[in-house]
């Protein structure tokens, strides 16, 4: 060591959340100062620690990593100190804390400190979680294995604390790990430099700023072919210490024998969930039942509402005094809030068995079977979270993105992501789906509209990776392919307090981030339908009234509905909303909408799910058709005067469906895309591509059903 023996520089080293700052609190009390490392933002922690009989140290509290590989900031800042002799805060020996729970993980780590020329020690912690979990760590095969001292530790009540002061002066043997071997040209390069300390230079060639000058200039010699040979060479080295980690492992751990069985078990199921085939059989399987259970679990209080929202809105309109608040409340309020509100169970379901899935651990061996497709098209295993996440909202899955460090594999996977099922699109689905599919409808013991409905999610999924294969043809990183390294979570029941409580506060920000929209929607679409040029709306007043008079003294009750249902949609084809949606229905009426349904698929930009909302406050005129159910059947009865086929019917629907699965109609994920990007060039992209796709499908389905 470099320093004297009462004045050591030691570092604190170690995973996140593995004891290590409850360590370096135990060790230092208050003789701590908080500072920054040069030129970042990263907290520097460092103190004083007194020891009884070997003096006093500096601690330094380096920040959490995983690996010598940086990517993070703070994964930087440690192989800087570490690489860098003449840094600061290089240490002269390392106590390296390992969390005795997440043994495998925190070994990769543990194996390329040691292949440093660092004086090097293991203070051992969360023996108490390892044993909770049914095991405990042979400490002896673990010292014998890596060559180090191993003291078991727990910070938080003291315990093992002062055998930490025996590690100070005691030298571990010199012996190396680097279990792939590296190439003997590498460290010719840097041969003053040991010879990991070269290999961890030369795989990540952008930064190394304290080299000298004679090291500088080998380094910008390298030729591309080398640069790239040698940045490649990081995944071989890792995956080769977890080979070493993983035939190691069953001599570090000792099992307890009332836990054996359970762990055993727990083997045998991940053998299938994380199975190549099997796994994926799985997967599909198990999504196909969320949704199955969807249909199933929803149907009866969808009807409930339903049914309380129509007669509410029917009690409303007969209540008030006939004119235009009247008008406002059913059609412009009522109408709009009844066209969401429905869906509320299905939003709520639907939550609660994602909250299923992740809390027993599920969601983490999704991420682990979808590593491997996933590199193929540019992304890795870190993708699947913003990707499931999209599922139910595409702004907070993009920003989720954030902790994947690959700028190309961050940026295909925040691009491809609107392309998931958002939970927005989940009311378009269910109300589009019953035109399409008979409710009785089934597929042997299943529901045929379950299977519709996993068919839309799966659509969005499947056409994402062609896209973001193409990207990742065209697109360029500074950065390889980025490692994925993940803990699998341990099986356990899902907590049914946790559960309920995502449901409900899912429930209630569905209700009020969408009902504040569909309210304004729905007043502005209200307002729109309800006045327009003023000079039309007197012409078809005064052309329906002889008429209407006329048949009202004939006492035709059935001849003066007609004629006002008449004069109803003609004074909407004159109001603002049909002066708009005249204008924009040749673009719309090759996918089989006329111009009422285009001025909905417009106003469903601010949100999909206002989709419905306006439909009804579109087309449910009049208050005796009160409810979704009322809605769906007059859109199927009254036909379309251009093509005189029902308003909505199965080659429309489809159309609409397909429209809905790929097109880019959200405005808050285009904001989001153009913060998290740093400008509107990626959103633009996106509103083009998926916008074409959606147009050019719904096209080629309508006239194929037609």
């Amino acid at each position: 060591m470099a320093a004297s023996p009462d004045s050591y520089k030691i570092a604190l080293l170690g995973n996140p959340n593995s004891g290590k700052s409850s360590l370096f609190n135990a060790l230092t009390g208050l003789n701590q100062q908080v500072g920054n490392f040069s030129g970042v933002t990263v907290d520097r922690f460092s103190g004083i620690w007194k020891t009884r009989n070997h003096g006093s140290h500096q601690l330094i509290d380096l920040p959490g990593v995983y690996s010598l590989h940086p990517k993070s900031i703070g994964e930087h800042v440690v192989r800087e100190v570490l690489l860098d002799k003449n840094h600061e805060d290089h240490p002269d020996l390392i106590i390296y804390v390992l969390d005795a729970s997440n043994l495998k993980r925190n070994l990769l780590l543990a194996t390329q400190l040691i292949d440093l020329d660092i004086p090097f020690h293991i203070a051992l912690t969360m023996n108490d979680i390892a044993h909770d979990e049914g095991y405990s760590i042979d400490i002896k095969a673990l010292k014998e294995s890596l060559g180090v001292e191993v003291v078991s530790i727990n910070p938080r009540s003291n315990q093992g604390v002062e055998g930490i002061e025996d590690l100070i002066n005691t030298r571990p043997s010199t012996m190396s790990i680097e279990p792939f071997g590296i190439p003997s040209s590498m460290h010719a390069l840097l041969p003053n430099k040991t010879r990991y300390e070269a290999f961890l230079h030369l795989t990540n060639i952008y930064s190394n700023p304290w080299l000298n000058a004679e090291e500088q200039k080998k380094m910008q010699q390298l030729t591309e072919n080398e640069r790239n040979a040698f940045k490649q060479l990081k995944t071989s080295d890792i995956e080769a210490r977890y080979v070493w980690i993983g035939e190691k492992l069953e001599q570090f751990i000792i099992p307890h024998s009332a836990e054996r069985k359970a762990q055993r078990k727990s083997n045998r199921v991940d053998k299938v969930l994380t199975h190549p085939i099997w796994g994926g059989v799985a997967l599909v399987g198990i999504f196909f039942l969320v949704f199955q259970s969807l249909f199933f679990l929803a149907s009866f209080p969808m009807d409930g509402i339903d049914y309380l929202m129509g007669g509410l809105i029917k009690f409303t309109a007969e209540s008030l005094p006939s004119g235009l608040f009247s008008d406002f409340i059913v059609e412009g309020v009522l109408s709009g809030i009844a066209g969401i509100v429905i869906f509320l169970p299905q939003i709520m379901i639907l939550f609660g068995l994602i909250t299923i899935l992740e809390d027993t651990g599920y969601m983490a061996r999704v991420s682990f079977i979808n590593d491997r497709l996933f590199r193929y098209f540019g992304m890795n295993g870190k993708s699947t979270i913003p990707i499931v996440g999209g599922f139910a909202c595409a702004v907070p899955a993009i920003m989720a993105a954030r902790n994947i460090e690959s700028r190309r594999e961050r940026l295909i996977t925040m691009f491809i992501t609107p392309l998931m099922s958002c939970s927005a699109r989940l009311p378009v689905y269910v109300f589009l789906i019953a035109f399409v599919i008979p409710v009785s409808a089934s597929w042997g013991p299943f529901g045929l509209q379950g299977l519709v409905m996993l068919g839309l999610y799966l659509l969005g999924l499947v056409s994402a990776f062609p896209i973001a294969y193409i990207m990742n043809q065209f697109l360029k990183d500074s950065t390889e392919q980025e490692v994925f390294v993940l803990e699998l979570p341990k099986y356990k029941w899902p907590n049914l307090k946790l559960i309920g409580t995502t449901m409900l506060g899912k429930g209630k920000v569905f209700l009020i981030d969408a009902g504040k929209i569909i309210m304004v929607v729905s007043i502005a679409l209200w307002f729109l339908s309800s006045f327009g040029p003023q000079k039309q709306r007197e012409a078809i007043h005064n052309q329906y009234a002889a008429e209407i008079e006329a048949a009202h003294s004939s006492t035709n009750q059935a001849s003066t509905d007609a004629l006002i249902l008449d004069k109803e949609a003609a004074l909407l084809e004159a109001s603002y909303a049909g002066i708009l949606g005249k204008t924009i229905e040749p673009v719309m009426e090759p996918l089989g909408m006329d111009w009422r349904m285009s001025i909905a698929v417009i106003t469903s930009f601010a949100a999909r799910e206002v989709f419905v909302g306006s439909m009804s406050t579109i087309y449910a005129i009049d208050s005796e058709n009160a409810g979704i159910g009322a809605l769906q059947d007059k859109l199927a009865k009254e036909t379309n005067p251009k093509t005189g086929k029902p308003l909505l019917n199965r080659a429309n629907s489809v159309a609409i469906l397909l429209f809905f699965v790929f097109a880019m109609q959200c405005m808050s994920t285009m904001a989001i895309m153009r913060r998290e990007t740093g400008g509107w060039i990626w959103p633009i992209l996106q509103f083009i591509v998926f916008g074409g796709i959606a147009y050019l499908s719904g096209f080629a389905a309508y006239y194929i059903l037609s």
